[in-house]
């Protein structure tokens, strides 16, 4: 079978490894985190490409739990593409798990090669020895992103009914969440209701009915917040007198007078300069 030939393998795991490479566009929520899981990945793809000139030497080499590690890997930072932010983070233990997760596999599938006795560069072995490591410390130090923000959104939420919510509360998390309008929660609003269509049962109901009432929060304080920061058209020339504003503002066209007949007064096309500099406008027969 295909599955078990060692240079199918060793494609498929080069395959998957570019998938990962070129998934960038990650939440700000998780940014860091999976910038740093696709690095490690990165860094181990130059192993694959290595193993697969040595047909007889990979074929005693099993990819199995590799493979398992990088369609885990591949899967997470999917999710954090598209997932919705505030979901994840009433979620955190459950994020949690799957990074911490990834990181054992991926630990236990590279004890798997003896990378000493496989021939490849030193500065080959030399990454493999690094990420090794790093993923080691992913396991065991990994911390749950956004442990204050989850903190104000719970405080948020228990004040769902009050419409004295503090709204510094309320700024923070749209800055730490990038929220910048109400388009920004509404893409946060679909989001959070494809994960509930394709997770179905696994999706947990008591979060997903927890994100909407908090995104209807944040949704009608970004409303209140843009109305109070609107300039009304009789305070536009008074609020912005500054220079570099007035730069931008159309101004009137000014005529210089040499630039009008001393006679007619109207705007000269094709002047006349006599010798003592004076213009006249030319007429034609």
């Amino acid at each position: 079978m295909a599955e078990t030939d060692p240079s199918w393998a060793l494609r498929n795991l080069t395959r998957v490894a570019t998938q990962i490479s070129n998934l960038s566009a990650f939440k700000p929520l998780l940014r860091t985190q999976c910038c740093d899981l696709a690095r490690r990945i990165r860094f181990l793809a130059p192993l694959f490409l290595e193993l697969h000139d040595d047909v007889l030497l990979s074929g005693a080499v099993s990819f199995h739990a590799l493979q398992d590690a990088l369609f885990k890997a591949r899967d997470l930072l999917q999710f954090a593409t598209c997932a919705s932010q505030v979901y994840m983070i009433l979620d955190r233990e459950q994020v949690k798990h799957r990074f911490t997760d990834v990181a054992v596999r991926f630990e236990h599938a590279i004890s798997k090669i003896s990378i000493d006795e496989v021939d490849v560069s030193e500065e080959i072995k030399e990454q493999v020895a690094l990420v090794t490591t790093q993923f080691r410390r992913a396991k065991e130090q990994f911390d749950p992103p956004g442990l204050q923000l989850y903190e104000q959104l719970l405080s948020i939420y228990n004040q769902s009914n009050d419409e004295h919510t503090e709204t510094s509360e309320l700024r923070l998390i749209c800055e730490k969440l990038q929220f910048i309008n109400v388009d920004d929660v509404k893409q946060d609003s679909l989001a959070l209701e494809k994960m509930v269509v394709e997770r179905g049962a696994h999706s947990q109901k008591s979060i997903h009915e927890m994100s909407l009432v908090l995104l209807k929060k944040i949704q009608d304080f970004l409303i209140v917040d843009s109305g109070n920061n609107i300039v009304s058209p009789s305070e536009d020339l008074s609020q912005h007198t500054d220079e570099s504003y007035l730069k931008l503002c159309p101004q009137p066209l000014v005529i210089p007078d040499e630039f009008r007949c001393p006679i007619s007064l109207e705007l000269m096309k094709d002047p006349v300069i006599i010798c003592t500099g004076q213009k006249f406008r030319k007429y034609y027969d």
